[in-house]
């Protein structure tokens, strides 16, 4: 995502390269949210419409807060296609989260398998 974002973003001026970068973005975006709902649904063990709830609440938050950050070049007077660099970071940002997490349960697992 974040590449397409970068690509969108130097290629703003393409209104071919624009229409398919934006069928990517939108086809990794809803790609994504499926296995992540699952991720969360198994992590909640017990508790998993409160899992759900908090994981669309967090897509809402990242959709409010994209935007908030996607305007904000506009405001300072930058161009459209600023909006996109915007996006790849914050893609990136989430990315380097999910790197995070999945590295994290992976040292607990082996941890857990230590003590056994």
């Amino acid at each position: 995502m974040t590449l397409a974002l970068i690509l969108n973003s130097i290629l703003a001026e393409s209104s071919i390269a624009i229409f398919i970068l934006s069928f990517f973005v939108g086809l990794i975006t809803f790609s994504i949210t499926a296995p992540i709902q699952i991720a969360i649904i198994k992590a909640a063990k017990g508790a998993e419409k409160l899992g759900s709830s908090m994981n669309q609440s967090a897509f809402n938050m990242g959709n409010a807060s994209g935007a908030y950050f996607g305007g904000l070049p506009m405001v300072f007077g930058l161009e459209v296609n600023y909006s996109s660099l915007v996006g790849s970071i914050l893609a990136c940002i989430g990315a380097g989260i999910g790197i995070a997490i999945i590295y994290s349960q992976r040292v607990q697992k082996k941890k857990e398998l230590c003590q056994a």
